[in-house]
């Protein structure tokens, strides 16, 4: 919970919600909003060296020496599947970062709930002012 201070400090931020890059699923229009869900590009920017997403080839995921930088915890400690904005390579799914930290382009289903096998989680992001 944010102090109203803190909360005075998030910034309105104008969201651009692209296209997936390998397979054109529409990403729908901008939004805008104080706290997100980051795309491909920005994961890729933010959570990798290169801040290129490169190309995927046959593979279905961006699998790269940045993968632990990218994993996620449940709070209990077990590792979590977290959801990106990018749509995946149909409409009803959406792109994720897997429990190994590669970024799954063709996505999994929106509505995935967690499981005994993974838990599935969000990783909120949003910009402050100093």
């Amino acid at each position: 919970m944010f102090t109203a201070e803190e909360q005075s400090r998030i910034v309105e931020t104008q969201i651009c919600n692209s296209s997936n890059p390998w397979f054109g699923t529409d990403g729908g229009g901008g939004t805008t909003d104080r706290v997100f869900l980051l795309s491909i590009e920005e994961v890729v920017k933010y959570l990798c060296g290169s801040g290129q997403p490169g190309s995927r080839g046959d593979n279905a995921y961006i699998d790269d020496e940045f993968n632990s930088a990218r994993k996620a915890v449940h709070k209990d400690g077990s590792p979590s599947r977290w959801t990106l904005r990018t749509p995946g390579n149909m409409p009803y799914m959406a792109a994720t970062v897997t429990i190994g930290g590669k970024i799954a382009i063709t996505g999994d289903f929106v509505n995935r709930a967690s499981t005994e096998l993974f838990n599935v989680g969000i990783r909120p992001a949003l910009w402050v002012m100093n």
